[in-house]
């Protein structure tokens, strides 16, 4: 009978330990972003400049929480955009009221364009309605002195910290004084030890990187994705460390606002149970809900650019672009052949868009706005569309004269054809839609230069 009781006792244990241990093992949803750049809204220049924006990223999250999804947001940094104009600072405000209306982004890394705005600033950016007032969540462990920023930010049984490399902003010998080094991160987490789940939000270089993973200090490392365009990304990276031959795999989020990575880590193993790039494609139609406030933002950009037509109204002097018509004057096969070409109008294609008062819109699609060229439809009306000066540069008294353009190359093309605006550009197969020429040794020499053929 005792036998019975204490075999009864020990199994009870068991189970007991085993019940508590799997109640222990539990899995939390990580929704990561970073290097948004602003990007409010898929341009929609070719079929394939369709994925992510503001609208998107809302319908996709509302369908999310219906399915009951309980995550953390995590942002990497550069939300805003790279170069500070009055309309990039619209498309800013915009991306903080996206995140104003998001209670789950629980941390954010300032990258290099939020520290371009300084310190200062930085501390000074808010949510908006409906969290009017409360600060926007930046962390940044690697500070020399305390500042407005956090060093962390907590959440349950997380803990947030942040990482941005001084590389970014030092030259040469000189260094900057307000963020610290590798060294200083890590002796910073040993004085300040946790039971907390350590999470790092990093931006660096590669050997900063592996320097942190080798530390094994924090649980899990998330670092931004710094590819120069969406078409050379990559989501899953791995990097082996030369000191201990360890092999590390990592994820990071797709760039500009184009998807969602979304994470499983396991609290027990303190590991990913798995991950998956959400990208924002048509499969998640624009979020009505704001169309308020892009039907705000266009008026405001528009009367923008209205306001700086006022100020100088009339036709300036220094106009140095002439139009095809001129051109056409000795080119006229040439002129006959880009009547047919998607250039030849170009500037329609906008308005049936009603995009016509975009700066950043308007570059692309006439003859070098703010350049000497384009300023308005009824200013300089020979100068919309994409035009023979767009691509070979503006009139040259030598070549009336009898000298020849230099051969276009590729480089020409992809100032517009971007990824972002025209990711399926291909050149061999673009060019020859708009291929005009009529001096054969002419064209050798850009088929040679472009590869055409190979």
């Amino acid at each position: 009978m005792m036998k019975k009781i204490i075999l009864l006792g020990l199994a009870s244990l068991l189970l007991s330990a085993y019940s508590s241990a799997f109640a222990k093992t539990t899995t939390q949803t990580f929704f990561l972003t970073g290097d948004i750049h602003a990007e409010i809204k898929p341009c929609g220049c070719s079929a394939g400049a369709t994925l992510g924006g503001i609208e998107r990223m809302s319908t996709y999250i509302k369908q999310e929480k219906k399915k009951k999804t309980n995550f953390i947001w995590l942002d990497l940094g550069n939300l805003v955009a790279p170069v500070p104009t009055k309309q990039t600072n619209l498309k800013n405000q915009l991306w903080i009221s996206f995140f104003s209306q998001l209670p789950e982004l629980k941390a954010a890394l300032p990258g290099q364009y939020e520290l371009n705005l300084g310190f200062s600033n930085l501390a000074t950016v808010k949510y908006v309605a409906p969290r009017k007032g409360e600060a926007f969540p930046f962390v940044l462990t690697n500070q020399p002195k305390k500042t407005a920023i956090k060093f962390t930010q907590t959440y349950k049984n997380y803990r947030f910290y942040g990482f941005l490399s001084p590389s970014f902003f030092s030259f040469g010998k000189e260094t900057y004084p307000y963020l610290t080094n590798v060294d200083s991160l890590l002796s910073y987490m040993k004085k300040n030890k946790t039971k907390q789940n350590k999470i790092l939000l990093f931006r660096g270089t590669k050997q900063e990187l592996v320097t942190i993973l080798d530390s094994h200090l924090f649980d899990l490392v998330l670092p931004a994705n710094q590819a120069e365009n969406e078409l050379v990304q990559k989501t899953n990276i791995q990097i082996k460390s030369k000191q201990t031959k360890q092999t590390y795999r990592l994820i990071t989020p797709p760039i500009r606002g184009q998807a969602i990575m979304v994470a499983q880590f396991n609290e027990a193993t303190k590991k990913l149970d798995k991950s998956k790039v959400a990208w924002l494609t048509k499969k998640y139609p624009f979020d009505k809900a704001w169309a308020n406030q892009f039907k705000a933002y266009d008026k405001t950009v528009k009367d923008m650019f209205l306001a700086d037509l006022q100020k100088g109204s009339k036709k300036p002097k220094n106009v140095q672009y002439k139009g095809e018509a001129y051109c056409a004057t000795c080119h006229v096969v040439e002129a006959k052949k880009w009547h047919t070409t998607a250039h030849s109008h170009a500037w329609n294609d906008l308005k049936k868009v009603g995009k016509n008062f975009d700066p950043e819109c308007i570059t692309c699609h006439v003859v070098k706005y703010k350049k000497g060229g384009f300023i308005a439809e009824k200013i300089t009306p020979n100068l919309v569309n994409v035009q023979c000066e767009s691509c070979h540069g503006k009139k040259d008294p030598t070549h009336i004269l009898g000298k020849a353009r230099k051969p276009l190359t590729q480089a020409v093309c992809k100032q517009c054809h971007t990824p972002g605006h025209s990711p399926d550009f291909n050149f061999v197969k673009y060019f020859p839609k708009i291929q005009h020429f009529q001096t054969p040794n002419i064209q050798k020499q850009v088929d040679k230069k472009n590869k055409v053929g190979k």
